[in-house]
């Protein structure tokens, strides 16, 4: 599988799928699923490596990078509700990575799944710890959903300086100044 991802390989990525389709039984541990949902993934068939996937979660000991792999499954099925809960499920398991940059694109991926699901609350409260963690997130287009996401949670007055920031940096962004015309 890795050489075939490495390689850039179609047929070499098809014959580890089948090989590991054949080899992963019904008692399959959480690391051959984790394996073939991978692969699945790389073959591009999301749907049947987001189901692989999730019975990985089932399994004890669970591998931890199943739930990484499920959240990207999930959202390229768009079930952002799945995404991040598989996320903030491998999170919990690992605790911050290592590398900030990492880290904060960790974090920043869980808030813009937390948009998409609707729940702003969580949305800024990950943004926040984003934008702690990797100031170098912290682009005009980062600043323009941290103030949306303010302002569809009703936070007008944090909206308003988010969009500021932002159009300081880049004084003719429209969707900045449309976002401070809604706020007037």
């Amino acid at each position: 599988l890795d050489a075939a991802q490495s390689r850039g390989d179609a047929v070499l990525l098809e014959t580890a799928v089948e090989a590991l389709d054949r080899g992963v039984s019904d008692d399959a541990s959480s690391v051959a699923l984790t394996l073939l949902g991978r692969a699945l993934l790389l073959n591009r068939k999301p749907q049947r490596a987001a189901a692989v996937l999730l019975e990985a979660t089932t399994k004890q000991p669970v591998d931890s990078l199943a739930f990484y792999h499920l959240a990207d499954a999930a959202e390229q099925t768009a079930n952002p509700a799945v995404a991040r809960n598989a996320l903030l499920s491998y999170y919990a398991l690992e605790g911050d990575p290592s590398e900030v940059r990492r880290r904060g694109q960790l974090f920043q991926r869980v808030a813009d799944l937390s948009v998409q699901m609707g729940d702003m609350r969580t949305a800024v409260v990950w943004f926040e710890r984003a934008a702690r963690t990797d100031p170098s997130l912290v682009d005009v287009a980062f600043l323009i959903r941290l103030a949306d996401a303010h302002w569809r949670l009703g936070d007008h007055a944090a909206a308003r300086s988010n969009a500021m920031k932002a159009l300081e940096r880049e004084p003719d962004n429209q969707v900045a100044r449309a976002l401070l015309s809604r706020l007037r």
